[in-house]
């Protein structure tokens, strides 16, 4: 019974001992997988970036402001869209509040992250929002591969372009994606290194950047 007992002990060291020499996963340059560039360049702000816009339907104003932003890696939990365990992947999540002429709070979620399809980087940029008075929520999502835009989603049925230039508030703004679909806001137009520019609520009022200040 003795001799038992002892061969169990040293069947449980022996496996606090290879746990212990196991090598500690860390994320390192070898292994991230980073968000494109070009997608931070639309799409990530920083805390202190603020917007107002106008509604050109009836003159009043709405201001949206990042009061949080943060970035990470994380190990992939393996699996179909999960990630290789062996891998890093980036995510940026950004907290945007919004006040507009109604005096109504308004929150929104604006997040980048990987999908991992068929062992293939798909990224998604996602927004999620909710109307505090309403409960009216609203969302979308973008999706690029090999740094290009996925320019349409069957599923949502929302299309998604680049376009040249447009003139919002008699100000010029090029390097335009445009987002047409979704559903509490109908239409989006986001401008490279700015943000969004112009969009369309559910109610039809068009509203149009007219000042901004933006930390990248």
């Amino acid at each position: 019974m003795k001799k038992y007992y002892s061969v169990i002990s040293l069947l449980f060291l022996a496996i606090i001992f290879f746990n212990g020499c196991k090598e500690k996963f860390e994320c390192s340059s070898n292994n991230k997988v980073p968000i494109p560039q070009i997608m931070k360049d639309y799409f990530y702000y920083k805390e202190g970036t603020w917007w107002v816009y106008k509604n050109v339907k009836n003159n009043t104003y709405d201001s949206m402001w990042v009061w949080q932003s943060s970035s990470n890696y994380y190990q992939g939990q393996g699996g179909e869209g999960f990630g290789s365990t062996d891998k890093c992947y980036e995510r940026i999540v950004m907290g945007i509040d919004q006040r507009g002429g109604d005096s109504v709070s308004k929150f929104s979620m604006w997040d980048l992250s990987n999908f991992v399809v068929n062992n293939n980087n798909r990224f998604a940029f996602g927004v999620f929002g909710r109307n505090i008075s309403t409960t009216a929520n609203w969302d979308l999502d973008l999706f690029f591969t090999n740094n290009e835009l996925e320019k349409y989603k069957p599923v949502r049925q929302i299309s998604s372009v680049y376009k040249e230039i447009e003139t919002v508030q008699n100000n010029n703004y090029n390097n335009l994606i445009e987002v047409v679909g979704s559903n509490q806001v109908h239409y989006w137009l986001f401008s490279k290194h700015i943000g969004l520019i112009k969009y369309v609520d559910r109610y039809s009022n068009q509203w149009e950047l007219v000042k901004y200040n933006i930390s990248q």
